[in-house]
């Protein structure tokens, strides 16, 4: 019996190559966004491990957009260029450059670490795995990435990283507005704060790691040396970890 199947059975279910490489002087094409994904370690091994059912954007340095399903982004990239991505399905809060003269803004925080790293600061440090690791400046100023830290830094000026531990229940928190003698446990310290300095403030769970800031840019971390930091009528600023205001 001849068990042999014919060539145009073949081709006609062979997956079509839909997804193309965007480096210089490479012809590879795939049929799957994750075999691309892999592929495109080959030319630069910092690409982001890439979580499937989420939305991304994929752009240049220069913020061209990388259209993988079309045929024109082939050599868009030379070798070793870096490709930022972002996740545009989440927040769409944008992350804005804190260096003097650049205008560039993300939808991701990780796309604007890496533009940093390449245009601005190469020594930046990795936040590494401590969930409440922020970026600072040398003098302790915590960098939020919004707009109010536009313009901010001078070119090749250092970041650091600051780890914020996160309050136990137990622990005494203290009021930061001046003349407040006000101290308590710090669940019942944010409502305290709502009730009688700014009754904007956000309603927060303790338990989740947040970043204030006060307004002359210093953070405030409600222990002893916060105290009287704060004027009447002054607001805190209170972002999540990656300076998106809440």
């Amino acid at each position: 019996m001849n068990r042999s199947v014919p060539i145009h059975h073949l081709s006609q279910n062979m997956p079509i190559a839909r997804f193309f490489c965007p480096y210089q002087d490479c012809v590879c094409n795939f049929a799957h966004r994750s075999l691309l994904y892999g592929h495109i370690r080959t030319h630069y091994a910092e690409f982001f491990k890439i979580k499937p059912g989420r939305g991304h954007r994929f752009t240049t340095e220069s913020g061209e957009i990388l259209h993988f399903d079309k045929e024109s982004c082939r050599n868009m990239l030379k070798p070793g260029d870096p490709i930022l991505v972002e996740y545009v399905n989440s927040e769409g809060a944008a992350y804005y450059c804190p260096y003097k003269g650049c205008t560039r803004k993300t939808l991701g925080a990780s796309s604007m670490h890496m533009h940093i790293k390449c245009q601005h600061y190469r020594d930046l440090p990795p936040l590494g795995i401590k969930k409440n690791s922020v970026y600072a400046t040398e003098e302790g100023k915590t960098i939020a990435f919004d707009e109010s830290c536009c313009n901010l830094l001078e070119e090749n000026q250092p970041l650091v990283v600051i780890y914020q531990a996160t309050a136990s229940y137990k622990d005494v928190k203290y009021c930061p507005y001046k003349n407040c003698k006000y101290s308590t446990q710090i669940h019942t310290q944010y409502k305290h704060i709502r009730k009688e300095h700014d009754a904007n403030f956000p309603k927060l769970k303790w338990k989740r790691p947040r970043i204030f800031i006060g307004p002359s840019g210093n953070s405030i971390v409600f222990d002893k040396r916060s105290r009287n930091t704060v004027a009447e009528g002054e607001k805190i600023t209170v972002t999540d970890l990656f300076g998106r205001p809440l």
